[in-house]
């Protein structure tokens, strides 16, 4: 079974989510913020994480950076409504990293999940 993350502070958002992975064969796992994020992620072992940038208290950036100091394999997906080249760039110097400018979840952000969900192996 497919295992997913999504760390973002906005209610709605995480609620859009719900409802666009609503699949049988996911589990999937909210976090409001970095912090929780970050302890969430490491008994539940996702095979991907779906983050914002910008959020409060600790950043998708700075949380990015703490995931890559315990798991430099899981791919990350940062959106953000506020495309910067120079985020995405910091992003990709920790590892298995694909940005988004486009904070609105589509099905794009389904097949980009579907595109990276497999681990090696399975």
């Amino acid at each position: 079974m497919d295992k997913l993350l999504v760390i973002d502070d906005e209610t709605d958002v995480r609620y859009a989510f719900k409802r666009l992975f609503d699949m049988p064969d996911l589990e999937m796992r909210m976090a409001s913020s970095g912090e929780e994020g970050l302890s969430l992620l490491k008994e539940f072992q996702p095979n991907v994480v779906i983050m914002d940038i910008r959020m409060n208290g600790m950043s998708g950036l700075q949380t990015l950076e703490a995931i890559r100091q315990f798991d430099t394999r899981t791919p990350v997906i940062l959106m953000t409504a506020y495309g910067a080249t120079q985020t995405a760039i910091e992003a990709m110097k920790l590892g298995p990293t694909i940005t988004s400018s486009n904070h609105s979840i589509s099905p794009n952000c389904k097949n980009s999940f579907s595109k990276h969900s497999r681990r090696p192996g399975t």
